[in-house]
């Protein structure tokens, strides 16, 4: 993370912590660029204008591809694809309805969902899920 003023002088720069956490010294109020890289995702840059000194912000890198199918048929496939990136995500559609229901915020940053009509079992995810999403909106 690199933050500077207008003029593109550096105000604070460094790493976030486990959590995606990053502290800075305290800020004096104005507008800032910032500038936010992780592993392989796109960058992000944009401006943040800070009203008082302990105002935050907060970015969240999505992945490009949502795979959602059994973990259990297709797990040496799985575990590969999100070793080999961290923009993959892969959403068990076997799991109960109750952990579904806590990760399917993700669907609504996801530029491809790929969803195995294919597999056996029961699933618990509603196509209501989908239809709002990036995915969706770019066919």
């Amino acid at each position: 993370m690199r933050i500077t003023d207008l003029s593109n002088n550096l105000v604070s720069y460094g790493y976030t912590d486990q959590y995606g956490k990053y502290i800075s010294n305290p800020l004096n109020p104005g507008t800032y660029l910032i500038n936010i890289s992780y592993s392989n995702y796109l960058s992000y840059s944009g401006t943040k204008t800070l009203n008082y000194s302990s105002d935050n912000f907060t970015h969240l890198f999505v992945p490009d591809i949502i795979f959602v199918t059994p973990y259990s048929g297709n797990k040496v496939k799985i575990d590969k694809l999100m070793n080999i990136s961290d923009r993959v995500y892969f959403l068990d559609s076997q799991a109960s309805k109750t952990e579904l229901l806590k990760m399917q915020w993700i669907l609504d940053y996801a530029n491809f969902i790929y969803i195995d009509m294919y597999m056996t079992g029961k699933a618990e995810y509603s196509y209501e899920w989908f239809i709002d999403t990036p995915a969706n909106k770019k066919r």
